[in-house]
C-alpha cells in the first residue's frame, strides 16, 4: 500500500516490537513452550503463550509526542483437563511470571517502552480456534511515547 501525500501509512512499529520483547521475557521461565508473537492459524499448543494488546489510553501530548499506556494480556495456555489435575501445574507458574515481570532488567522491555506495570491476573478458561483451554492470564500495562510526525497541509 502506498500512502498518498499528506496521509500516514499503517505500520507495525509499536505493538509488534513490544510483543517480541514480551516473548523474550516469557522465555525466561523454564518450561515455557511456544511464544506466539503472531496469532496461530489453528489452536495454540499446550503450555504456549499469546500476547494480545487489548486496550490503550493516553495521558498527554507535548512536543510532538503522545504518552501512551498499552495494556497486554499475557495468556499462558494449558490443554483442558480436569481442574484438580491442572490447577497444581498452573499454579506453579504464578511465582515465575511474577518474578520475570517484576524483574528490574525487564522493566523497559529491551528499551521498547519506558516502563512495565504488572496489573492483575487470573486462572480462567478461554476459547481459541474453536477449542477451549485453561489459561493463566496476566495483564500488564506498558508506558511508551509515540512520536507524532506532522506534515504541512
Amino acid at each position: 500500500m502506498v500512502a498518498s501525500p499528506g496521509s500516514v501509512a499503517p505500520s507495525d512499529t509499536l505493538v509488534g516490537p513490544i510483543v517480541e520483547q514480551l516473548a523474550i521475557v516469557a522465555q525466561q521461565i523454564a518450561g515455557i513452550g511456544t511464544c506466539y508473537t503472531q496469532p496461530p492459524d489453528g489452536p495454540p499448543e499446550d503450555n504456549s503463550v499469546l500476547f494480545p494488546c487489548k486496550s490503550w489510553r493516553f495521558q498527554n501530548s507535548t512536543n510532538g509526542r503522545l504518552r501512551a499506556y498499552l495494556t497486554f494480556d499475557i495468556i499462558h495456555i494449558f490443554s483442558r483437563r480436569l481442574l484438580d489435575e491442572a490447577l497444581p501445574d498452573i499454579q506453579t507458574f504464578i511465582p515465575a511470571w511474577w518474578a520475570v515481570l517484576g524483574d528490574w532488567n525487564n522493566q523497559t522491555l529491551g528499551n521498547t517502552v519506558r516502563s512495565l506495570d504488572l496489573k492483575d491476573g487470573q486462572i480462567t478458561t478461554i476459547k481459541y480456534g474453536g477449542d477451549t483451554f485453561l489459561a493463566l492470564v496476566h495483564s500488564v500495562t506498558v508506558m511508551t511515547e509515540f512520536l507524532v510526525t506532522t506534515q504541512p497541509h
